[in-house]
């Protein structure tokens, strides 16, 4: 009996410790939070597609966010997984299969059956058709190191459509990052994390986007991070329940496969 007493003891303080921290840490400012729009918007469409991203731009998305990998033969093109089967029905790998094939790939009907004549779209593509886009793409690199010189090849198909100043680069792998900052130190970048452990020091204010998760257990992560000068983007939020929970931990950005749910939600408050 005694035993049970002491581990109910202990589970209190613990949960005391924890809501203490939770008040030092939280601020209700967080009318500041923006919505990154992910993978285009991928509950309202099939992920990497134009069809997509044009739901994105659609629902007034300042910020959409998308895959981009490279095909056999070289070309960019936007697919979050490196196996073919998820999204499409063919099977292989992205890296693997030449670009005449990639393109006439079906990657809209495991979404809906609306979607069937939907494919798989290239970088060049997707700049050439948000050429009056206003917003920021944000450019999530997959799987750099299958791509030698991915990052000087994305930089430069940015550079062809001029559109440097709207484009924001961000991956799991920090050497990759590195690369883009080496080739062209003014690019925004962020780095991608579950949870930051033992974070790289980037550059001045520059973006880590960690699971929303990690935010939420950890009382003090975001204040640390802030700390330390980076920006703070929660990934993937899809509950409306969970947005205001989030902002309130002040992170600068919520991204979200639902833009719609984060309009709806802005709209009642």
């Amino acid at each position: 009996m005694e035993k049970i007493r002491r581990l109910f003891l202990v589970c209190i303080i613990i949960i005391l410790g924890y809501i203490v921290l939770r008040l030092f840490f939280v601020s209700n400012n967080s009318k500041y939070t923006f919505m990154v729009s992910h993978r285009g918007a991928a509950g309202l469409a099939p992920e990497n597609t134009l069809a997509s991203i044009n739901a994105a731009i659609n629902q007034g998305a300042k910020y959409i966010e998308f895959d981009v990998q490279r095909s056999a033969d070289g070309v960019l093109l936007l697919m979050h997984d490196l196996r073919l089967s998820r999204t499409t029905p063919s099977e292989g790998f992205v890296n693997e299969m030449t670009w005449a094939k990639l393109q006439s790939t079906d990657a809209g009907s495991h979404f809906s059956p609306q979607f069937v004549s939907e494919t798989i779209p290239s970088l060049k593509q997707v700049l050439e058709a948000t050429s009056n886009y206003e917003g920021i793409l944000v450019i999530e690199l997959k799987n750099p190191n299958l791509y030698p010189g991915i990052e000087e090849q994305v930089l430069r198909e940015i550079q062809i459509y001029s559109v440097s100043q709207k484009i924001i680069v961000v991956s799991f792998d920090y050497i990759s990052l590195r690369r883009i900052l080496e080739y062209s130190p003014k690019t925004p970048i962020g780095l991608l994390s579950i949870y930051p452990y033992d974070l790289p020091h980037l550059q001045d204010r520059q973006i880590v986007a960690v699971h929303w998760l990690s935010v939420l257990l950890d009382p003090t992560l975001v204040y640390r991070l802030h700390a330390a000068d980076y920006q703070v983007w929660a990934w993937t939020v899809n509950s409306p329940q969970l947005f205001d929970v989030i902002k309130n931990l002040q992170v600068q950005a919520i991204v979200t496969d639902r833009p719609d749910l984060w309009n709806h939600a802005a709209s009642g408050r």
